[in-house]
């Protein structure tokens, strides 16, 4: 069975010393949503301006939208990278008081190495930088005056949680989070450790059944995330898991396993199957590996895969940027070896065969 995401627990995880993954001078949340809703009551008023990326998880949008935001995208491109041009008059349109900077699929985004966009920003404006595709590096620069990162334990790991990081006069006024167990948070744990333990039952037994309950469960879990009013804080044991990470070696894999999808794909693009320009120094650093399909193909495409026992899905297919056309995920985690790859690299071949 081949899922989208690890069904093995630890799969992302190594327990190896010295390679801790960590910002410095960070708080810890239970979730993106939790550590976001920290600094919205800290820094934005309610019916403030929020500009976003077109390719971006919309249930975040639908997520400020309900606290009273006013939320407005700015375009990106074929590469999924943010137009420039569009995004300054977007800036000079809208004045933002908050403005979302996505590292799209884990790829550094482009905004962080030409900064003359920033001049157009508000002087109380903040940059959120959304790192929850994206491994934290040390070498990562913040060059922006207002900023702060927010990343996502369990869309990278087995693990549940997020950091926030960033300026410190911003940081410091953050509201603490709530240390006591909630029924909020005592659902949303529950959820997230059902959910990995059927997944990983599903694909010990290769079972259709319990990979659809599985899906559920993720539903629950991703519906229930940031409902609390008051921002909730994370578990100290997700956060030492997910300080494990082996940044390197989960680098590594990546970019083998992204290769051979490239080499499989590269000379089949058609119309109705085809692959996202990335530069191939890029290849590590993606959580996914994204094939463009037109949208009326999707749900046939995924359904003859699930027959094989691969269960993939595509990503902010809600998104505005994702108008005619999905985009379909390639798994990239550390369990799945060279030999699926190669499968299923062969059978999507043999889904572009089928026009």
């Amino acid at each position: 069975m081949i899922t989208l995401y690890p069904p093995a627990l630890l799969s992302s995880v190594t327990l190896v010393s010295g390679e801790a993954c960590a910002p410095s001078n960070r708080r810890l949340y239970l979730s993106f949503e939790d550590a976001l809703g920290a600094l919205l009551a800290a820094h934005i008023k309610p019916q403030a301006k929020v500009l976003v990326p077109a390719y971006y998880c919309w249930s975040v949008v639908h997520h400020l939208e309900r606290k009273g935001f006013q939320v407005f995208s700015y375009p990106v491109g074929e590469d999924l990278q943010p137009d420039r041009a569009a995004l300054e008059s977007a800036l000079k349109h809208h004045s933002p008081q908050l403005v979302i900077l996505f590292h799209p699929l884990g790829i550094e985004s482009t905004l962080k190495k030409d900064l003359s966009w920033t001049a157009h920003l508000l002087g109380e404006a903040i940059v959120l930088e959304d790192y929850a595709h994206r491994l934290f590096s040390d070498l990562d620069a913040h060059p922006f005056q207002r900023w702060v990162a927010i990343n996502s334990f369990r869309k990278l790991s087995a693990a549940e949680g997020a950091w926030i990081w960033g300026a410190p006069h911003l940081l410091g006024s953050l509201p603490p989070p709530a240390v006591a167990l909630s029924w909020y948070s005592i659902k949303v744990r529950s959820l997230f450790i059902l959910w990995r333990a059927v997944l990983q039952t599903a694909g010990l037994f290769e079972s259709q059944h319990l990979f659809s309950l599985s899906e559920k469960l993720y539903g629950l879990h991703e519906e229930l995330i940031g409902a609390s009013e008051t921002p909730q804080g994370g578990s100290r044991r997700d956060e030492w898991l997910f300080s494990r990470l082996n940044g390197k070696r989960l680098s590594a894999h990546r970019e083998k396993i992204a290769r051979i999808y490239l080499e499989k794909l590269r000379s089949h693009q058609t119309p109705k199957f085809s692959l996202v320009p990335i530069e191939e120094d890029a290849l590590k650093d993606l959580k996914f590996f994204p094939v463009r399909i037109q949208a009326k193909d999707a749900a046939g495409v995924l359904a003859r895969l699930s027959e094989r026992r691969v269960y993939l899905d595509t990503l902010y297919e809600d998104s505005p940027h994702s108008q005619g056309f999905a985009y379909l995920m390639l798994p990239l985690y550390p369990t799945i070896d060279e030999a699926q790859a190669h499968t299923l690299g062969e059978w999507l071949h043999a889904e572009i065969a089928r026009e």
